[in-house]
């Protein structure tokens, strides 16, 4: 392996040798007899300089993408090794029908010296506070992501000056820069990328191919701005070309204006229109554009198709009934899926109805543990908040099927107990079914929507009728994809002391960690310490979901797992129900006052998994707290292992 890492630097030396070597900056000491007759003889060595200088990046370009691949590949397989066999049953596929025994067993750690693991924890600590702390002023951006970032722009800056004695009179080198990077742009947008080998989802890169999709966009605006200039002087011919490249810089233009995370939000599917034809667009465009950017294209091409094609592996058709729950969030249960996942993985859903409806997928993160045996017969949960136009039109097909003539009844004795209740919907959600009282026909087998009076605040408020006898909900198609993500190859179950943190949708996560953790404990699990910390506004929410863990809490102290479980809930209420041995705080958490008395009773060293999800703030505030501790405590525990599932990416 040395060897073949020695030979393939001494290769990038070589050509990097030749680059320079022909073509040298000229000497403004030296003044040519004859200047005139020395610009054609100036022109010819910079376009062979040039041409050297594009072999060198396609060649570059190749190789990375090879070395990447390679790299993933020996180190996965590294991983799976390691882990056992078994461990590769969960992540890939997702399977219908409980395995044949048990085949998800607990995780196996190799013990390292306590010196070892001392300084591993050092280190990891130095790690955490200089690179995954969020940049001020600057969301979602952590140092380490700043630092990434800014050796990129330092590459692309060095290879647009290299052996380019006059960048403005060169613009072709800014077009083959972009061009460079388009394999990389769509190397770190694949849903099915060789680097997941590594442990880390699409997600987890996602800043990556944001951040060279701007620098394909800034060296395309440079390239065409100064090829316009030599446009307008009468240097260029190829009309061809101009125009075909106008088109591609004007795409791009506008996925990048659409790609900005403020517009991005409010303007989401005009983004994913506009990003599918940016694609198509820049694929033709640079094939037609000029013959030496089509292995670019092509190379670009073949990843998209490869990860095109394994998401069709991962795509299934399913039958998912939905709920509405407290807090403005619809429960979803798909009992045709079993296992094939683990803690952290999250699914792509579509919902069949509209044309639109089927092409978009939305990612939502599992909130279940997978069925371990035959035995078991786990179905895959998700609890979607009702926040935008698709989880809001989500939440109004659970609480009424009006309008919607793709849903239909779970039971056709529905109201035969005569429970019913009448349920409040939002006004956002109400503005999402129009003219539901002139079609009381469709409604009529799961319930009612009607006018009530005009409340104390003088608005409108919708009555829905539904049945509570019958907690079914209603059943919709829906295709899954997946899964996706995960926390990696060192997950939560390898430590003995484990911290997880959530706000808001991000009890997903919550739940379906400490699922996993109280069934592995049934098997001999590692884990037998967990802080368990959930923020949320409203008491209704966290009622629910605190029923959801008191069964947890009550199982886990049979098998040896302490779950120390607190809430955080913003809002107050005035006669709050306890919630078993969950501990409830009327306020937000201090999450560095926790995390270190959590830390005062770690014992062995062998360190301690923190996972946390949530929204941003949230998650810079767990980044802070972790980075805050000395690392004298770092060293005495063996370092902290974290994990980041930030919403809103």
């Amino acid at each position: 392996m040395s060897c073949r890492c020695r030979g393939i630097m001494w290769y990038f030396g070589l050509l990097a040798q030749v680059a320079f070597s022909q073509h040298q900056a000229p000497d403004p000491s030296e003044k040519p007899e004859n200047a005139e007759a020395s610009a054609p003889l100036r022109i010819a060595k910079m376009l062979e300089g040039q041409a050297i200088v594009n072999r060198w990046l396609a060649s570059l370009n190749y190789h990375v993408l090879g070395l990447c691949v390679i790299l993933c590949l020996i180190i996965g397989v590294i991983l799976m090794i390691r882990r056992g066999a078994r461990a590769f049953h969960f992540g890939w596929f997702l399977y219908g029908k409980p395995p044949r025994g048990q085949v998800f067993q607990p995780a196996h750690v190799s013990q390292h010296p306590k010196s070892w693991q001392a300084e591993l924890g050092a280190v990891r600590q130095i790690y955490g506070f200089t690179f995954l702390q969020n940049v001020p002023l600057i969301s979602n951006f952590t140092f380490g992501q700043l630092t990434l970032s800014s050796f990129f722009v330092g590459l692309v800056v060095i290879l647009a000056v290299l052996s380019n004695p006059a960048p403005t009179q060169n613009p072709r080198r800014f077009g083959y820069l972009a061009a460079a990077n388009i394999p990389f742009l769509v190397l770190f947008s694949m849903k099915n990328s060789p680097l997941a080998l590594l442990g880390k989802g699409y997600e987890k890169l996602n800043f990556i191919h944001r951040f060279i999709g701007f620098v394909v966009i800034a060296c395309s605006l440079i390239h065409g701005g100064l090829m316009t200039s030599f446009m307008s002087q009468g240097k260029i011919s190829n009309t061809r070309a101009f125009y075909s490249g106008c088109f591609m810089g004007f795409m791009l233009l506008l996925v990048g204006i659409t790609a900005i995370p403020a517009i991005r939000r409010r303007i989401y599917k005009i983004f994913y229109l506009v990003h599918v034809l940016g694609y198509l667009s820049l694929f033709a465009g640079g094939i037609y554009h000029e013959k030496a950017l089509r292995p670019y294209m092509i190379s670009a091409i073949s990843l998209h198709l490869l990860s095109s094609g394994w998401q069709v592996l991962k795509w299934k058709m399913y039958t998912a009934t939905l709920t509405p729950l407290p807090g403005k969030i619809t429960r979803v249960e798909i009992n045709g899926i079993k296992t094939g996942w683990k803690a952290g993985h999250h699914v792509r859903l579509r919902v069949l109805g509209s044309f639109w409806q089927g092409l978009q997928a939305h990612p939502f993160t599992i909130a279940s543990a997978p069925s371990r045996s035959g035995s078991e017969t786990n179905s895959l949960i998700l609890y979607v908040k009702a926040v935008g136009s698709f989880t809001t039109m989500l939440y109004a097909k659970a609480v009424t099927v009006d309008g919607f003539s793709d849903i239909r009844p779970v039971s056709q004795s529905r109201f035969s107990n005569g429970s019913q209740k009448l349920v409040q919907l939002p006004s956002d959600i109400c503005s999402s079914i129009t003219n539901s009282e002139n079609k009381s026909s469709s409604v009529g087998s799961i319930g009612t929507l009607q006018n009530s009076d005009k409340n104390h605040h003088g608005t409108i408020s919708r009555m829905a009728t539904l049945d509570i006898g019958l907690p079914d909900g209603v059943e919709v198609n829906v295709h899954v994809e997946g899964p996706y993500g995960g926390i990696g190859w060192h997950g939560l179950d390898e430590f003995r002391d484990v911290i997880i943190c959530a706000g808001g949708s991000g009890i997903s996560f919550l739940v379906a960690v400490v699922s996993e953790l109280v069934s592995l404990a049934k098997v001999g699990g590692i884990t037998k310490r967990a802080l368990v910390i959930f923020t949320v506004r409203d008491w209704e929410v966290a009622k629910y979901f605190g029923n959801i863990l008191a069964r947890d809490i009550e199982e886990s102290s049979t098998y040896g797992l302490s779950l120390d479980v607190r809430f955080f809930v913003t809002v107050k209420v005035e006669t709050p129900i306890p919630l078993g041995d969950i501990k409830i705080r009327w306020q937000r958490p201090s999450l560095d006052i926790l995390v270190k008395e959590f830390l005062m009773d770690v014992v062995g060293g062998q360190g301690v998994g923190l996972g946390a999800c949530g929204p941003p703030g949230l998650m810079a505030q767990v980044r802070s707290s972790v980075a805050m501790i000395d690392l004298k405590t770092a060293k005495r525990v063996g370092g902290i292992n974290m994990h980041f599932e930030e919403l809103g990416w």
